[in-house]
């Protein structure tokens, strides 16, 4: 049976969720994270995107990403940093396991839940207490100039002084599950 087409979103925003093969990790030192942002910076710039959150966990990856070709972006993505990791590692093969996930994200509402979803990652897997604890995911960006994150439409939709107490409220979230 052929796969379905990806839902287009009408506004070009995703969230995205791609796992390594068999949930194996996907980076495995500090220098795997940056160099994994390191291409995400290099696709926004080649496709024109924005990048509103991100969440990198060692077997699995989480982006909210603006952009008219989501397919090409995440392909020149993958092709970059599994090409890196597979020499770094001396292996070959797949990298991911399949085509990432995606879901449209077509109201402004919706976009607030998954970027909070997105934060609150490391926070529900156990791995931090709060989300700006951990390192690898796109929340203290919202605080400082790193180029790599689109902070103002977010901060316009939340107001900054509402930020971290939306991204850090308790709640059930449930965003692209599987």
């Amino acid at each position: 049976m052929p796969r379905q087409p990806r839902k287009r979103s009408s506004t070009g925003i995703y969230h995205v969720v791609w796992r390594g093969t068999a949930r194996q990790n996907i980076f495995k030192d500090k220098n795997d994270y940056k160099k994994f942002l390191g291409a995400v910076s290099s696709c926004k710039d080649n496709f024109s995107a924005k990048i509103y959150g991100y969440c990198l966990m060692s077997n699995h990856i989480h982006l909210l990403v603006q952009t008219d070709n989501i397919s090409g972006f995440m392909k020149k993505l993958g092709e970059k940093y599994a090409m890196w990791f597979n020499k770094k590692y001396q292996r070959s093969g797949h990298l991911f396991e399949g085509r990432f996930s995606s879901e449209a994200v077509e109201d402004d509402k919706y976009f607030m839940t998954v970027l909070r979803y997105i934060h609150q990652n490391p926070v529900k897997a156990n791995i931090t207490e709060k989300a700006e604890q951990y390192k690898w995911s796109s929340y203290n960006s919202y605080f400082d100039d790193s180029p790599l994150v689109d902070r103002g439409f977010a901060l316009e939709l939340m107001g900054e002084e509402n930020f971290v107490e939306y991204n850090n409220m308790p709640n059930a979230d449930k965003c692209l599950d599987r």
